[in-house]
């Protein structure tokens, strides 16, 4: 279980920079909070021009309450083929942009 009332830039529970091929599943993310970035409790990126894709899964979690200027729950990078399933997203908040509980 990730819950925290502290501040960070990004993805305050888990934040992967780079990844090729990430799988996050049956955890519980409560209360993270971004101040100034994204995705309060996920932030999912790749490098740019890549001649790979990557794959990544987000299964069977829970996030409760987390907030970021953008993507309250979740901040994933358009560039992974994504599975995200069997997750509940319950008051995730993003404060000043879109994607409250996901930005994708």
């Amino acid at each position: 279980m990730h819950d925290s009332e502290s501040l960070s830039q990004s993805g305050h529970g888990f934040l992967c920079s780079r990844c090729w091929h990430v799988s996050v599943e049956d955890s519980i993310f409560s209360n993270l909070r971004s101040a100034s970035g994204t995705g309060g409790a996920i932030v999912l990126e790749t490098l740019k021009n890549s001649t790979v894709q990557p794959v990544s899964y987000i299964k069977n979690n829970t996030f409760i309450g987390n907030k970021a200027t953008s993507g309250g729950a979740l901040h994933l990078d358009a560039t992974h083929l994504l599975e995200v399933s069997q997750n509940n997203f319950m008051q995730n908040e993003a404060e000043e942009d879109t994607g409250g509980a996901v930005l994708y």
